[in-house]
């Protein structure tokens, strides 16, 4: 009900006419309703009030955003980290928002604003691993990932994605060692097991591949994906591979 908490803030001014906090929640109030340049103004009426109040920075970051103004939001975003550098949610939450506008390489950024003003991210090296990697720095992402499976050896979004940074680098037998431990843990996951057959498809063992695909076919009838990559290797395998 942002119209309805929109005219409480204003009341709420009244009271307390220098707050840049109330002029804020106002802002993120327009934001919501898309009106982006009544939001904007009243983050800018918030600095007037108050310049070192680094969430009025976070809420025109966010702000511009949403209206694809890059440029404008990081440099906002890294106003509020200047005014507050040992803020971790500051950091998380700037980050999740990159990653989801898929501006992995402005994400890295402020990771590495993080990890420079030694700022404690639960889960920091997963998911600077995951950044990394979606910049196809696979060497630095495997460094993260081997220190965050250190830390959480039953995640399985990190033991798959490791798994794939390690056959994108090349090492498919590696790769195989790694998704052979990691189904130890997991051996119902479709996920590891599937990665595991593209793993052995890259080393040529297909008759392994395909029974794996087949494995996972029984556990998930509809899977079109590992349907369709059964069929694929099927059908291109030479007669004496197959």
């Amino acid at each position: 009900h942002y119209d309805e908490a929109i005219e409480m803030f204003e009341k709420l001014l009244q009271t307390v006419p220098e707050s840049a906090r109330i002029r804020v929640c106002i802002g993120r109030c327009y934001r919501e309703q898309g009106d982006f340049a009544k939001a904007i103004e009243y983050c800018r009426k918030a600095i007037q009030k108050n310049a070192l109040y680094a969430q009025a920075y976070d809420e025109m970051g966010k702000t511009y955003i949403v209206q694809k103004d890059i440029e404008n939001a990081i440099t906002c975003f890294k106003n509020g980290i200047a005014l507050s550098p040992k803020f971790p949610p500051r950091y998380e939450q700037i980050m999740d928002i990159l990653l989801q506008q898929k501006l992995e390489a402005e994400a890295e950024f402020i990771f590495e604003k993080a990890v420079e003003n030694t700022v404690p991210i639960e889960e920091l090296d997963f998911k600077y691993g995951k950044i990394l990697f979606h910049l196809r720095k696979f060497d630095k992402a495997l460094h993260h990932f081997e220190r965050a499976v250190a830390i959480d050896p039953d995640n399985k979004s990190l033991l798959n994605i490791l798994g794939i940074c390690l056959k994108n680098l090349g090492r498919s037998e590696d790769a195989l060692k790694h998704y052979n431990a990691a189904i130890k843990r997991h051996p119902e996951d479709t996920k590891l097991l599937f990665n595991k057959a593209l793993c052995l498809i890259s080393l040529a063992r297909y008759d392994q591949a395909k029974k794996i695909l087949k494995m996972i076919l029984f556990m998930e009838p509809n899977n079109i994906k590992v349907a369709t990559k059964l069929e694929a290797i099927s059908k291109e395998i030479p007669p004496d591979n197959k």
